[in-house]
C-alpha cells in the first residue's frame, strides 16, 4: 500500500519576484499541481497567481499596500512598551486567517523571513527551515537570542550554498541535519543553447545585472563598474534589470549616470539576452539565481567572493574576485569584453556545472523526499 502523502505548509514572507519565492515557485511547477501543500505567505506579490495555480491553496495574511487592523493593533502595543504581547496579537489575528486550512503533517519555513508565521501555527507539527540567508538577512528574520532553540528544534535544515550551512550550523543546527539543496533552475530547450537578443532586449549593454537594488545586491558598485569601463572606452555598457536605486542608495549615482536601470519585470533574460558579461556585484548573497541562469544561457559571470559563488565559479566557470574589490571586477569585466573564446569557455563550463546539480526536476523531488521524512 502506498504511503499518502503528507499536508505541507510552506511558510514565506511574501511573494515577489525576489530569490525565495521563485526558487518555491519552480520547485512545485516541477512536482506538478500539488494539492496537498498549502502556502501561506505574510505579504503577496506577482508570484500570487502562478502559486494559486500550483498548490492546494495559496493564503495571504496581510492587505496589499496598507496595514491591517491586527497589524496596526500590534505596532501600538509595541510602541506601547510590551512586545511580547505585540506578537501574541499578531499571532491570533493570523490564527484566524489560516483557521480554513487543514491541519499540517509539516511546516516548512521557505527562508528565514517566513519564521514569525511559525509561532502562528496551531500545535507543535516537525518543521524544516529551508535556508537562503546569510548572517544579515538571518538577524533580521530570527531574533540571534532564538536563534539556536529555532533551528536546533528543525526536523531538517535545507541550505541553498555551503557558507549557509556552516552558518546554520554555528547558530544552532545539528550538523547531521543539515543537508545542502541549491537554487533551482528551470531547464529548457530554449535556454540550453544561446538564442539570439529577443527583440526589445538591452542590445546596447554587453554588461548586464539584475536584483532588487540596495545594499546587499550592491549597486553602487554596478556604477563603479560603469564609470570604469567608460573610461576604458566602453561608454554606455552596463546596464541593470530591478529598478533604479533610490532613497540612501541613490547617493551612490552620480549627475552623469552611466548605467541604464531598467525596471522590473517578468522575464529579466527578455531584457538581458545581448549581455556578453553578467555582473553579480554582491555584498552579501547566498547563492544569487541570476548566476544560475547566466549560467543556463552560457554567458560569463563576474561576480563577488560571496555566499556559493565562490563553489559555483571555481575552476574555471567564472570568474570571481579575490575580495571585494570593484577595480578588479572593472578590469577583469573589461579583459573578457576584449575575449570572445575566454568569454565562451567560461560560459560552457558554467551551463555544464548547472545543468548537472541545479536542475529544479531533479531537485524538487528530493526536497519533497525531506518533507515526507520529517512528516514521519
Amino acid at each position: 500500500m502506498s504511503r499518502p502523502e503528507p499536508v505541507v505548509w510552506v511558510l514565506v514572507h511574501d511573494l515577489g519576484r525576489s530569490g525565495v519565492p521563485i526558487v518555491l515557485e519552480r520547485m512545485l511547477r516541477a512536482l506538478g499541481p500539488v494539492d496537498h501543500v498549502h502556502v501561506v505567505a505574510v505579504h503577496g506579490g506577482p508570484l500570487r497567481g502562478s502559486l494559486d495555480a500550483l498548490a492546494g491553496t495559496c493564503t495571504v495574511l496581510e492587505p496589499e499596500g496598507r496595514r491591517s487592523v491586527g497589524n496596526a493593533m500590534s505596532v501600538g502595543v509595541r510602541e506601547l512598551g510590551a512586545p511580547q504581547v505585540a506578537n501574541r496579537v499578531q499571532r491570533v489575528v493570523w490564527r484566524r486567517r489560516m483557521h480554513h486550512l487543514p491541519a499540517p503533517d509539516v511546516v516548512v519555513v521557505h527562508g528565514a523571513g517566513g519564521w514569525p508565521l511559525l509561532d502562528a501555527v496551531v500545535g507543535d507539527p516537525p518543521y524544516v527551515v529551508h535556508l537562503h540567508e546569510l548572517a544579515t538577512g538571518l538577524d533580521r528574520s530570527i531574533d540571534p537570542a532564538r536563534q539556536v532553540s529555532a533551528l536546533a528544534g528543525a526536523s531538517r535544515v535545507l541550505a541553498v550554498s555551503r557558507p549557509v550551512a556552516d552558518l546554520a550550523v554555528r547558530r544552532g543546527a545539528d550538523p547531521r541535519q543539515v543537508e545542502l539543496l541549491p537554487g533551482v533552475v528551470e531547464v529548457s530547450a530554449s535556454t540550453t543553447v544561446p538564442a539570439p537578443a529577443p527583440a526589445g532586449s538591452a542590445t546596447g549593454r554587453v554588461v548586464m545585472g539584475a536584483g532588487v537594488p540596495g545594499w546587499r545586491k550592491a549597486t553602487d558598485r554596478v556604477a563603479a563598474v560603469a564609470h570604469e569601463l567608460d573610461r576604458a572606452g566602453r561608454p554606455g555598457a552596463v546596464g541593470w534589470v530591478g529598478g533604479a536605486p533610490s532613497g540612501q542608495d541613490a547617493r551612490w549615482v552620480s549627475a552623469t549616470d552611466p548605467v541604464r536601470w531598467y525596471e522590473e519585470t517578468d522575464d529579466p533574460w527578455a531584457v538581458m539576452g545581448a549581455a556578453e558579461v553578467v555582473l553579480v556585484p554582491s555584498r552579501e548573497d547566498p547563492l544569487p539565481l541570476v548566476a544560475l541562469e547566466a549560467g543556463l544561457r552560457s554567458k560569463a559571470v563576474v561576480a563577488t567572493p560571496t555566499g556559493g559563488l565562490p563553489d559555483l565559479l571555481g575552476e574555471g566557470r567564472g570568474a570571481v574576485a579575490p575580495t571585494h574589490d570593484v577595480s578588479w571586477i572593472a578590469s577583469t569585466t573589461a579583459r573578457l569584453l576584449g575575449d570572445p573564446a575566454e568569454r565562451m569557455a567560461l560560459g560552457a563550463a558554467l551551463r555544464e556545472e548547472v545543468l548537472a546539480h541545479h536542475d529544479a526536476a531533479v531537485l524538487a523531488p528530493r526536497w519533497w523526499g525531506f518533507l515526507r521524512d520529517a512528516a514521519g
